[in-house]
């Protein structure tokens, strides 16, 4: 599955990841969350079970980056996406604070205004199928290749809806 994810987020360590994209060394697959203390945006994918981290950083810091980037995470057919932040002390750099040079900030296409916490947008741009290894299951993989893209369409639709009626102060979590 191909992701575009657009997002303002506050810096976070991630200890034993790989960055995949050396022009994005933000978006790190595998390791585990060293800073504990700061936002950690992640995507979980149940199969193959893997960790994308959307934020991770040299260093910690009273900061808000803007990330736009495109990265391709492999999924299996039937598999559950599971989208979240997790903070450990409760508190986010405040995006609305004004007087700061990372402050104040908009994603273009996303919002036309700052909003007061941090965000993530993400838009599926492809969804590519292998074939199957067995031909006896092109039947059970064509299922799963229809619902696959109407969960994908569900929740972009999803975040959408949710983004319009609510602007989060923290994060959410979506699965399907």
């Amino acid at each position: 599955m191909r992701l575009r994810i657009r997002g303002l987020f506050e810096p976070t360590t991630i200890a034993g990841g790989e960055a995949p994209d050396p022009a994005h060394p933000y978006y790190q697959v595998a390791g585990i969350v060293r800073a504990r203390d700061w936002s950690a945006w992640h995507i979980d994918v149940s199969n193959p079970k893997q960790t994308y981290w959307l934020n991770h950083y040299p260093r910690v810091g009273h900061k808000i980056y803007k990330e736009d980037f495109e990265a391709t995470i492999p999924m299996a057919a039937g598999g559950a996406v599971t989208v979240r932040v997790v903070d450990g002390n409760d508190r986010q750099m405040d995006n609305a604070e004004p007087g700061l040079p990372d402050r104040m900030q908009i994603v273009a296409g996303v919002t036309d205004k700052p909003l007061d916490g941090q965000m993530l947008r993400l838009d599926v741009r492809r969804v590519t199928v292998r074939e199957p290894r067995d031909p006896d299951d092109r039947t059970l993989l064509e299922r799963h290749v229809q619902v696959d893209r109407m969960a994908s369409v569900g929740l972009v639709e999803r975040l959408e809806r949710h983004s319009r009626n609510r602007e989060p102060k923290c994060g959410w979590v979506a699965g399907n």
